[in-house]
């Protein structure tokens, strides 16, 4: 699937993996939890900041009590919100994608998230190995790495 092969899927997979690292190490409600959320990269396709309100707003819902249906409701009325609103494609892809790491993210399931890694371009599958595999708790790398590299 080389529509995940780009320089805007590149930076949003670097940045969850950011996101997740201080998920899975410091956890959601915690002040780096927030500073990390906060630094969203500047995408291509996202001209008119849609994309990253989004994923501000979704990565805020985190920090709730929601249960895994409310959230997801939650976050497809965030996507709704932009429906009709001249939003193109690609941002909407790139949107979904956010929200599927986003309800991954909540459900701790970090698999979901490597299990992408036959998506990633050579560069990200790079940087990931590089950054974000070591950066991981030991039982999350010696559970699921050695499927993923």
């Amino acid at each position: 699937m080389s529509y995940f092969q780009t320089d805007d899927y590149d930076e949003l997979f670097k940045y969850f993996f950011d996101v997740y690292t201080i998920a899975f190490t410091k956890g959601l409600a915690t002040d780096e939890f927030e500073n990390i959320r906060q630094q969203i990269p500047n995408l291509n396709v996202d001209h008119d900041k849609r994309v990253s309100f989004f994923l501000g707003e979704g990565l805020s819902l985190l920090r709730e009590a929601y249960t895994p249906n409310v959230l997801a409701l939650l976050l497809d009325h965030l996507c709704i919100e932009f429906l009709g609103t001249g939003i193109s494609v690609e941002q909407l892809q790139i949107i979904n994608l956010s929200k599927y790491l986003i309800k991954s993210l909540y459900a701790f399931d970090i698999s979901e998230f490597l299990f992408m890694a036959r998506f990633w371009s050579k560069q990200t599958k790079i940087y990931a190995e590089e950054h974000f595999y070591p950066s991981l708790p030991i039982d999350i790398q010696e559970k699921y790495l050695h499927r993923h590299y």
